[in-house]
This record gives structure tokens, C-alpha cells and sequence, in this order.
């Protein structure tokens, strides 16, 4: 809605307009040279922005009073003294306000427009997605030197302040102690006696090697691998409660320095009321995409065999956790079903008892897979032959399985709690085995 005034403020802009194709103080441009002047597609541009412009400018300024007003002619480009001039004497003229009821418009409406108008001063806000923003928002630009790798870090993580100013933290690949320059690094790996991670090795085959670390005893060593996991895991939140977990870090021996450099490392806790395998798994990048993910996920359940349970990793699962532990669940159920295609029935108990791995992921899996089906009332494993050999023949070429031999591991014992009046606490010890006292 224009009103009376506005059209003729609109009747001398289009006067103006016109008189703007003579700029040139000679005026002896031929009409070629004019004709090639309105070609000019900055020019039409400024025009057509110039009217769009002051019609909106022109109702704003009936409703609402900006305090710095803008200059309806700041968007030519091309434009003579005398044009500026015109429209300076034109953006000091300010129409009446109209009249509600000459507008047809309502008091909401007229407050919602003030809305718009108030919030078009402040910055834009960034059209992008929520899942960009986020990213956006944690991800850290920052370098890690960690034994002879410089590695880009993914996310943020809790060090210190004065070290996350830094642009590359330095962190000893043995006791992970970090630091804030090379030559204190270079310094203390001449005092650093560590060769391997704290703890026990539990387990060695060729040269991989796992080291079971306690989180009450090797706090510090714990804290500083939680930190160091945090720049390469988005959703991790344990830092410094370590004393729950214990740690299970693989490595790889070194016989040029007699060293174990770490790969990885999964955590579970030590008692799990869900029978929980692992809770945080992580390989570092440099050696990411080389089969060391399924070694930990494979090692995880080589353990609660050696328990005596049915493992399963702690809910929720990532995406990529998903992926990951689907694919490790769908080669061991393919490979036990190559042993026992002559079988008569297979059950789904005998495949956990097997492999360790929970009923639920088991059904999962073979539902994923277009292995299981409902019929007569119950549902039906089914022996795709062809499918299944397939499959084990290509796992078999870049398998790296756990071998039971090469595991030297006892369960976690629990100690009883003993409180200053001489009650035993919640967990006692009784042949080996963790009971609950009675009432």
C-alpha cells in the first residue's frame, strides 16, 4: 500500500532516471553510445534495486523512524552532481503517516512489520544446517605431536588452558604426559624409563600386544589416555572418574628400540550390572582403516568368553560404532554357520555360547542379513550356501582373529569394601567369585 505521496515521490524518481542517461557535462554522446549506456547491466541493476528500494524505504519511513536512514541513491554507480543533489533533498523528505484504516492493515500486522524491520539491522544469521553448525562449533584446529606423527586433532578436549592455546600440544607416546614445546619433549623422553603402557601384558601374538590398565591404580596414565581420546571422539564425556574402568591398550612391538607403540585402546567397567564389554573405543588416525577396530571389538569378547558371559558393547551405539560392530557380528555368525551347514538345526543359544555375543545382536544381525524368517509360527535360520562360502573365503584372506592360546588373563576379582566398623561392604569374594552379603 503507496500512498499519494509516494506515487509522486515515484513520478519524479522516474524523471530523474531518465535525465540520468545524460551524465556526460558535453552532452554530445550519440545515441549508439546511449543505447550501449542502458545496456549496461550494473546500471539497470542499480536502477531496478534503487526503485525496490525507496518503495520500501518509503512505507518503513511512515511506520517506523530508523535512526541512521539510508540513502536511497547509495546503490548508483553512475550518477552526476546534479542526481545527487536531487536525491539528497528526496531522502530528507519523509511521507506522513497514514492512516490504519486507509492501509487496511491491523495493529498486529503494523507491530509484526516493526519486528522485521528491527531484527533486519542485526547481523544475518548463517544459513546452514544444524548438524554444520555443531561441527563447526567443536571442531579444533589444533596439532598433536605424538611419537614421529603430527596429527590433526578432530575435536576439543579438557587440557589445560594454557596448553590449548598452544597450536601443537606435545605428548610422550609412552606415559602420555603432554606438553607445551619439542624441546620439553626432548627432555623428557631422555628421563622416560616407559617403554610400554603401565599394567600387565595379558596377551601376545606376533607383534600385537595388549596391556590390561587399571583405572584406581594407573589414575594419572588413565586420565591422560581419556584426554588424548577426546580429540578424536565427539560424544566422549569420562575424563577423570578413571577409577570404575579398566583399560585394555593394544600396541605393536618395535625391535629397532625394543618399544610398544600404542595403537588403541577400548575401556570397559569392571563391574558391569548389564554385562557391558566395552564402553569407549578408540584407534588413533595414523593407524585407522588397518583391521585394528575389529582387533579390539574381537578382543572385547575374547574376554567375556574367557568369563564365562555373554557380551555386548554399552548403549547407545554411534553410527559408525553400528557399522563396526554389525560387520564384526555378521562375519563370526557367517563363519560359525560354514562349520555347521550339515547340521541338522542350529540354535541360536549354541551361536551364543560360541561366540559370545548377545542373543539380541545375534537376531539383529541375521534380520540384517535376509538370514532369518518367520514360518509355522516360529522363526527359521536359513542356509544360503553359496552366500555364506563366499563370504568366509573372502573374510579368511585379511582375517585377524584372537587366538584363546595367546591370552594369559584371569577375571577381575573384586576386593570387599571394609568400613571403619569392621561391616563388609556390598562386594564380597568367595571362592573367586563376587557374592552379595545377606540380610
Amino acid at each position: 500500500h503507496i500512498c499519494k505521496e509516494q506515487s509522486l515521490h515515484l513520478q519524479k524518481i522516474n524523471k530523474e532516471l531518465k535525465s540520468l542517461v545524460k551524465l556526460p557535462e558535453s552532452n554530445k554522446l550519440n545515441k549508439q553510445s546511449k543505447l550501449n549506456f542502458l545496456k549496461n547491466a550494473d546500471f539497470v541493476s542499480d536502477l531496478k534495486n534503487l526503485s525496490t528500494s525507496f518503495i520500501i524505504n518509503s512505507l518503513s519511513n511512515c511506520l517506523y523512524t530508523s535512526p541512521t536512514p539510508v540513502s536511497h541513491y547509495a546503490l548508483l554507480k553512475h550518477t552526476s552532481s546534479e542526481s545527487l543533489n536531487f536525491f539528497t533533498s528526496l531522502n530528507q523528505t519523509i511521507a506522513q503517516t497514514p492512516d490504519l484504516n486507509d492501509l487496511k492493515i491491523s495493529q498486529y500486522e503494523l507491530d509484526l512489520f516493526k519486528d522485521v524491520l528491527v531484527s533486519s539491522t542485526k547481523e544475518p544469521i548463517p544459513a546452514a544446517s544444524n548438524a554444520k553448525k555443531i561441527k563447526l562449533i567443536n571442531k579444533s584446529d589444533k596439532i598433536i605431536q605424538f611419537g614421529n606423527h603430527e596429527i590433526e586433532t578432530w575435536y576439543k578436549s579438557p587440557y589445560p588452558d594454557d596448553y590449548w592455546q598452544l597450536n601443537k600440544i606435545f605428548i610422550c607416546q609412552y606415559c602420555l604426559t603432554f606438553m607445551k614445546s619439542h624441546s620439553v619433549l626432548n627432555r623428557h623422553l631422555e628421563k622416560c624409563l616407559w617403554r610400554h603402557p603401565p599394567g600387565r601384558e595379558i596377551y601376545r601374538k606376533d607383534n600385537l600386544s595388549f596391556f590390561e590398565v587399571d583405572g584406581k591404580i594407573n589414575k594419572i596414565y588413565c586420565q591422560n589416555l581419556c584426554l588424548l581420546a577426546k580429540l578424536f571422539i565427539d560424544h566422549k564425556t569420562l575424563y577423570y572418574e578413571v577409577e570404575p574402568f579398566l583399560f585394555y591398550v593394544l600396541t605393536r612391538y618395535n625391535e629397532e628400540n625394543g618399544s610398544f607403540q600404542m595403537i588403541g585402546y577400548f575401556s570397559k567397567e569392571k563391574q558391569s550390572v548389564l554385562n557391558y564389554n566395552l564402553s569407549c573405543i578408540l584407534i588413533l588416525p595414523q593407524y585407522m582403516n588397518q583391521g585394528y577396530g575389529r582387533v579390539l571389538i574381537d578382543f572385547s569378547y575374547l574376554l567375556s568368553r574367557a568369563e564365562g558371559k555373554v557380551g555386548s558393547p554399552e548403549r547407545p551405539l554411534s553410527d559408525l560404532g553400528l557399522i563396526s560392530y554389525r560387520s564384526y557380528w555378521k562375519s563370526k555368525l557367517l563363519l560359525y554357520l560354514s562349520k555347521h551347514l550339515d547340521d541338522a538345526e542350529i540354535s541360536v543359544k549354541e551361536i551364543t555360547a560360541e561366540t559370545g555375543i548377545l542373543t539380541n545382536d545375534l537376531i539383529s544381525t541375521l534380520q540384517y542379513i535376509g538370514l532369518i524368517k518367520y514360518w509355522k509360527g516360529k522363526h527359521v535360520i536359513l542356509k544360503d550356501v553359496d552366500y555364506i562360502q563366499r563370504y568366509v573365503e573372502k573374510k579368511n584372506l585379511y582375517s585377524r582373529d584372537m587366538d584363546e592360546v595367546c591370552l594369559k588373563w584371569s577375571p577381575y576379582v573384586y576386593q570387599p569394601i571394609i568400613s571403619e566398623t569392621g561391616v563388609p561392604g556390598k562386594n564380597l569374594v568367595k571362592n573367586n567369585k563376587t557374592c552379595l552379603p545377606s540380610n
